[in-house]
């Protein structure tokens, strides 16, 4: 199994649990657990074309994006750099030129 199709199939297969459903069952605060638990987001693009991306989620140094075709790729800090994976976060949560930045950039991805 290559590494594309295992970050896949975690990113698919299991779900990550919604923050609040976990906070009252480990006595943590709902802040904390994005941390350890990011939620997946779907993106639907401002620009009303077509976008090659459909979901993502984000950690403190990593987005995970999930494309039209089912492929997730996990740009990192280590794999992209801290400015390429901000502008990627930053571009997601705006919901505007996530795919065109990335196919333009081509950052390094895990």
């Amino acid at each position: 199994m290559s590494k594309f199709e295992s970050l896949n199939s975690r990113f698919l297969a299991n779900p990550v649990p919604k923050c609040r459903e976990l906070s009252g069952r480990q006595g943590r605060k709902e802040s904390e657990l994005k941390l350890f638990f990011p939620v997946i987001k779907t993106y639907q693009s401002k620009s009303g074309k077509q976008s090659g991306v459909v979901a993502y989620k984000t950690g403190p140094d990593f987005i995970e994006v999930r494309f039209t075709n089912g492929n997730v790729y996990r740009y990192s800090f280590t794999s992209a750099g801290m400015k390429s994976v901000e502008e990627m976060k930053r571009l997601a949560e705006n919901q505007l030129g996530l795919a065109t930045y990335i196919s333009q950039h081509n950052p390094g991805f895990e």
